[in-house]
């Protein structure tokens, strides 16, 4: 089935990419990979029995390894979808009731600070971070009108 706007013009789905900062980056994986080199070389000295840690970090490794490899946003005539690694979460564009910037720390399907706070339904948040902000917002006002953008 192809979407359509009130005017019966097909709506495509637009994807964009979350923003990755660095410092994120840094301050997920170091602890990891540190941990990692440690284990490795624990390993080396011990044989097996840094197996099991080992195993463990490696499963980590992957969890953090997908999510950002694999978070996004996907808004399509209906809803605007949430992606990062193993979590997704559906908003119904009607639900949209105001967006705002912020750069809380709380956890989120967002690879940066640098966030949009949208909040819908009856006072349920969603943090995101797409990277090319003014387009996502252009997008997402373009399929949703009744949204607020709010200065933050």
């Amino acid at each position: 089935m192809i979407e359509t706007d009130t005017a019966g013009t097909a709506l495509q789905t637009l994807t964009f990419r979350s923003r990755i900062d660095p410092l994120l980056v840094a301050i997920t994986f170091g602890p990891v990979v540190v941990v990692l080199g440690m284990l490795v070389r624990q390993g080396v000295q011990r044989g097996a029995m840094a197996l099991g840690g080992l195993s463990i970090l490696a499963l980590s490794l992957g969890l953090l390894a997908w999510i950002f490899l694999d978070t996004g946003y996907r808004i399509t005539g209906e809803a605007l979808l949430v992606r990062s690694g193993p979590l997704r979460m559906t908003v119904p564009l009607p639900d949209l009731r105001t967006a705002r910037r912020t750069r809380s720390i709380l956890s989120a399907p967002a690879l940066s600070l640098r966030r949009l706070e949208l909040t819908y339904g009856s006072g349920k948040v969603v943090v995101i971070s797409p990277l090319d902000e003014t387009g996502f917002l252009l997008a997402l006002k373009a399929r949703a009108p009744q949204l607020e953008l709010k200065p933050g």
